[in-house]
């Protein structure tokens, strides 16, 4: 029975070797058919009047883009136009897909004979080949020619003229005033002092004037607070002449200069020269002290030069102007500070929610007797607290509620959708509809495209690039990575205001819900559904998210079609309240689902129970973007390997993934490949990953035993790897030979690198300390490197490389783990280090000299930018020494923790925070003048004991003392009152 297995399995390898080698042969006799065995039957004649009549259509769109058409029938013929594109460009993908799968999938095939579960892989690889449109390509080219004819007779030659609509940035223009509105400021008293103080006091600048550029979000009130500091007696008493200037239309410093004139009563209309103006202005200006408002500034990469250029201009003249003269911007872009070179800025956040009651409630009951609607006033709060603290918002939610004082119709509006009200809505937005109307048309699709996640969602920049790279609205540059060319897309939206920091402490970023509200009414072809199944959307839409509720995870979400869909996303987001490490989504997902959603270039299933992905994946022949992190995945299906447009593959945190799929060596446009951190054992690399050459993103790469499995040598040519890498199962590299292979010095793009040993303190013996030290020294990373961190190192001392002061831009260094390392390299020698945390090095007895950098004479002092340092479970530490009183000048923090057997500290004296616990032999600690905070929890009974408080400058006191201990430390507190202003 063995025998005849084995003869079965000798003759299918046999077979599929002889039809490989078959194909090969007559493939330059078949190439007049295109590439690869199969012909694909597309006249050459027909694919270039495609591509031709491709090419025009995309002019048509880019000139349409400078058009913000109104019209009804037009705006539908464009809607037309560009699913025409879509359409076109996915019949060119087709083409490109059915000439380049069997050339690549061919020989794949022929490799997985012979593999672990080589038959189902292979069948799996298979569905690839019959997943492919029947239909003839010539048809389908044919039927997109009959539809461009159709669509261009409406617009001849597809040209757009100037009556299709006014040019983008035409807008109804926005007067200039200084007229005060009724009433007063509410929440702004300190917003109003803190700019007053500074056109009252003179700038210690070399300019005669200074300028204060105040800027926010569209509605949090700009103008109005310089209104009321415009008409401020005391600001009015210091200025010799005042300008209002509306700059929102052009920043022209000729139309500037003219007005400014004009304010002096003198006729500009015979000086038609600017040079004539300018001589004018200066004649006026000279020895007067001038405040200069230019209200509603807008910077944009196409006028960028033209408002440096001409505020240069305007800024020549200024400069004859007293000293104390004040220019004031009010913008809602970060980046006029930078080309006006202003030497203040001031950011307008939005109120709290009891502030935009107090402008609603003055706008309800103004003139009325507040005592009868006090029933109202908790209903009234409610309501406000949609306007998320924006008082243009809180304003005319006033003047919407209802002016009589029923409390019934106050209730309804609580729970009706307040911004369903049109009128409502359009007073709101009309100020954020004008600053989204001046954005260039990429950055309005980035945007817009944000519709798709729900109100309150924390963006994570690196994400949400990437799935714009996807659906292709980054455009491509001669010198920039498209990841870099996104990057800046996105830092243009954020220092216009459409994006801010997020609150909570990382690096993410949230929409104001009245922008929400803005795309939501503006992008029509996204659709963001919230419930639990995915059911009928219009049929306009070709981006769709699902965005379930948090509170029910136990209920199945539905993910079922019927017919074939234009879907181009499709997107299950979990809200940022529900991203929780233990819970996910039950998802029901039909097998043939992706057979109805072809055209898909972006599928997110993330924070899901989905164990395996539907057979029907192969149809996904245009995905570009698949994010599968948080989900119980098992394994990938080969067919996945067949996705040659796939760019993002993220299998995060997807602990139950053992290996990847053998043949993804063939993802050739991969460019961002996010695995999980191992728990209890590695995904499975196969060979063949050095070939994805346009990797930017390997976040992790595990090194295994297996000598199958890819090697550390296949990162040599992946010479684009940017941002982190961590390489896991170093024990598995026998030498300094095969660790060099990795070319870790090439990767100038490298930021973060940790070098990770996992084994534990028992087997650390097993693995020879030599062979760890060469391995170490093998994997040199390049010097651009800013964060490096050791794990689970078995020699006895660090390589040379290791404190290296060519490492010029490294800030932080982890050594952690090192089981055997009974010495530190001179780490005191990197000049930009900020951050040092030494953790586990149980053999290490002593810190000397050597640490700060040896003796080396050009040292004016050691660890010139070292800021924190933490010793953090050395058991065998003894001593610390070698530093002399100028070295680590800027330290600040300084823990120490679990170190059984330090008895003393250095002199520190910069030292402000210090941290001590769990060190039982620390018994006194040195002079620390600049002390302010210190921190001593349990198990430090002698420093407890001697109580040496002389560690405090007596001139200058500690400002908090904290002692955690279980001991009573009443004894001591006199003493530390001698000392401290403490505080238990």
């Amino acid at each position: 029975m063995v025998d005849q297995e084995a003869f079965l399995k000798t003759l299918r390898y046999a077979l599929v070797s002889f039809r490989v080698t078959g194909q090969k042969l007559i493939a330059p006799l078949s190439s007049q058919f295109g590439h690869g065995s199969q012909p694909s039957f597309v006249k050459e004649e027909e694919l270039e009047k495609l591509r031709c009549k491709l090419d025009r259509v995309r002019s048509a769109l880019k000139s349409a883009d400078d058009l913000p058409i109104s019209d009804a029938f037009d705006q539908h013929w464009m809607r037309e136009l560009r699913d025409l594109q879509r359409r076109a460009e996915d019949v060119l993908e087709e083409i490109e897909f059915s000439s380049f799968r069997t050339s690549q999938l061919e020989d794949f095939n022929f490799e997985l004979v012979g593999s672990k579960d080589g038959k189902r892989k292979r069948q799996e690889v298979c569905l690839l080949f019959s997943s492919f449109p029947s239909e003839c390509f010539n048809l389908k080219i044919e039927r997109m020619m009959e539809r461009y004819d159709e669509i261009a007779a409406d617009r001849r030659d597809l040209r757009l003229s100037e009556e299709d609509g006014l040019r983008r940035g035409c807008s109804r223009k926005r007067l200039a005033t200084t007229s005060l509105t009724k009433g007063e400021l509410y929440g702004r008293e300190k917003d109003l002092k803190g700019v007053r103080e500074l056109l009252l006091r003179d700038d210690s600048s070399n300019r005669s004037f200074g300028s204060i550029c105040i800027v926010g979000m569209p509605g949090v009130g700009k103008t109005a607070l310089v209104q009321h500091l415009y008409q401020d007696e005391t600001v009015q008493n210091r200025f010799d002449d005042r300008f209002w200037i509306c700059a929102s239309q052009d920043f022209d410093a000729e139309n500037i200069t003219r007005t400014i004139i004009q304010g002096f009563v003198e006729d500009t209309r015979d000086q038609r020269e600017f040079n004539l103006l300018q001589d004018t202005l200066l004649r006026l200006l000279t020895g007067k002290r001038v405040l200069l408002v230019l209200d509603d500034v807008w910077v944009s990469d196409e006028n960028r030069d033209w408002v440096k250029s001409n505020w240069e201009s305007l800024e020549a003249s200024l400069n004859r102007a007293a000293k104390g003269s004040k220019v004031i911007f009010t913008t809602q872009n970060m980046n006029v500070s930078t080309i006006v070179k202003s030497t203040h800025v001031h950011d307008l956040i939005c109120l709290p929610d009891e502030i935009c009651w107090l402008i609603s409630k003055r706008r309800v009951f103004e003139g009325r007797n507040t005592s009868t609607c006090s029933s109202l006033e908790p209903i009234g709060r409610e309501i406000v607290k949609k306007s998320k603290g924006l008082p243009l918002a809180a304003k005319v939610i006033g003047d919407f509620l209802p002016s009589a004082a029923d409390e019934e119709k106050w209730l309804h509006v609580l729970r009706s959708e307040l911004w369903s009200n049109d009128q409502l809505l359009s007073e709101i937005l009309s100020p954020l509809q004008v600053a989204y109307n001046r954005l260039p048309p990429y950055l309005k699709r980035c945007y817009a495209y944000c519709s798709l996640f729900p109100k309150g969602y924390a963006f994570e920049k690196e994400q949400l690039i990437r799935v714009w790279i996807g659906q292709e609205f980054v455009e491509a540059h001669r010198h920039l990575q498209r990841e870099e060319v996104g990057g800046k897309y996105f830092d243009e939206l954020v220092s216009r205001c459409f994006f801010q920091m997020d609150g909570a402490g990382v690096e993410r970023y949230v929409m104001h819900d009245l922008f929400h509200e803005l795309i939501q009414s503006i992008a029509h072809e996204c659709c963001r559904i919230e419930g639990h199944k995915l059911c009928d959307y219009h049929e306009k839409a070709r981006h769709l998210s699902l965005v379930p509720p948090c509170l029910d995870l136990e209920k199945t979400i539905e993910f079922q079609l019927q017919n074939e869909k234009d879907l181009q996303s499709l997107l299950l987001i979990s809200r940022t309240e529900c991203k929780s490490e233990h819970e996910s989504f039950r998802i029901n997902v039909s097998t043939d689902l992706f057979s109805f959603v072809k055209c898909l270039r972006a599928l997110d299933l993330s924070h899901t129970n989905i164990k395996e992905l539907p057979r029907s994946v192969n149809h996904l022949i245009h995905l570009r973007y698949l994010v599968l992190k948080k989900t119980k995945l098992q394994r990938l299906p080969e067919s996945i390997c067949g996705l040659f447009k796939l760019q993002t593959l993220d299998l995060k945190d997807c602990y139950s993934l053992n290996e990847l799929p053998w043949g993804i060596k063939h993802l050739l446009n991969l460019r961002h490949l996010e695995l999980p951190m191992p728990k209890c054992s590695s995904v499975y690399i196969p060979p063949g990953i050095g070939k994805l050459f346009n990797l930017v993103e390997l976040p992790i790469f595990f090194v295994t035993s297996d000598s199958r499995s890819c090697r550390i040598g296949e990162l040599n040519n992946l010479e684009n790897l940017e941002n982190e890498l961590q390489i896991l199962g170093l024990q598995n590299i026998c030498d300094k030979e095969e660790a060099e292979k990795a070319k870790l010095i090439n990767k100038a793009k490298l930021k973060r690198l940790t070098l990770q040993w996992s084994i534990s303190p028992c087997s650390s013996e097993m693995v020879p300390s030599k062979s760890s030290y060469m391995v170490l020294e093998g994997l040199q990373p390049n010097e651009n490197l800013q964060h490096l961190t050791i794990r689970g190192f078995c020699g006895s001392k660090l390589p040379k490389w290791v404190g290296d002061r060519r490492f010029a831009k490294l800030v932080k260094i982890t050594l952690e783990d090192c089981w055997n390392c009974d010495e530190l390299p001179p780490l005191g020698q990197l000049q930009v280090l900020r951050h040092l945390l030494i953790q586990n090095l149980p053999k290490l007895k002593n810190v000397g000299p050597e640490f700060c950098g040896g003796t080396e004479q050009e040292l004016d002092h050691t660890f010139p930018a070292l800021e924190i340092l933490e010793f953090i479970m050395m058991d065998a530490l003894e001593k610390w020494d070698g530093v002399k009183e100028e070295d680590l000048p800027l330290l600040h923090t300084l823990t120490i923790m679990q170190c059984n057997k330090l008895k003393t500290l250095p002199q520190l004296r910069s030292v402000r925070k210090l941290h001590v616990k769990h060190s039982p032999q620390l018994h006194e600690l040195p002079l620390l003048p600049s002390l302010q905070h210190m921190h001593i929890c349990s198990g430090c009974p002698l420093l407890f004991q001697s109580c040496q408080l002389h560690c405090f400058n007596k001139e200058k006191s500690c400002e908090k003392v904290w002692v955690l201990y279980y001991y009573s430390f009443e004894s001591i507190r006199p003493k530390l009152n001698l000392a401290c202003n403490q505080r238990f």
